[in-house]
């Protein structure tokens, strides 16, 4: 469950930061609707963080993914295909593809976190990364890698325009 939590957690997170990316950029064929979305996860994303990780550690993440830094280390990976997109058209359906993808995740991270209270312990992912320092070294390093190559592609990016 703590694995799920984690994928499900970033996959979120991903999602969210993505559309509003999408909204900010000017495309939203449904912004009544993608808003109510986006903006109804965020407390189940909170609640679900401080049960698997406690109160401080939980609400960390939660700001982490707040304020995008979840998707600036780790989920930006997620966003690659839109560097294979050479047409309008497909990024329109690309697009649209991710805001259908809305009330899905919405509704697997509800299930999840109701199931959650019953299956697994307060801060079951808490006490299984601090009796295993070999989890969080390995976050650790995956995280930086992922962050170097971010730079590298960033810095291509803009020397290509």
């Amino acid at each position: 469950m703590q694995i799920f939590f984690i994928v499900v957690f970033v996959l979120s997170s991903q999602l969210v930061h993505s559309v509003a990316s999408d909204q900010k950029l000017g495309y939203n064929p449904y912004p009544f609707g993608t808003t109510i979305f986006c903006l109804l996860q965020h407390p189940i994303l909170l609640t679900m963080s401080v049960y698997y990780l406690g109160w401080l550690w939980g609400i960390v993440l939660f700001l982490c993914h707040l304020f995008g830094i979840i998707h600036m280390t780790i989920s930006w990976v997620l966003d690659m295909p839109v560097f294979f997109i050479k047409t309008e058209g497909a990024m329109f359906k690309y697009m649209k593809l991710k805001i259908s993808f809305l009330p899905v995740i919405l509704v697997t991270i509800l299930v999840f976190t109701i199931v959650s209270f019953f299956a697994t312990n307060f801060k079951s992912l808490l006490f299984l990364l601090q009796n295993n320092t070999t989890y969080i070294i390995v976050a650790v390093l995956i995280t930086i890698i992922l962050s170097v190559v971010r730079l590298i592609v960033a810095n291509k990016m803009n020397n290509v325009e």
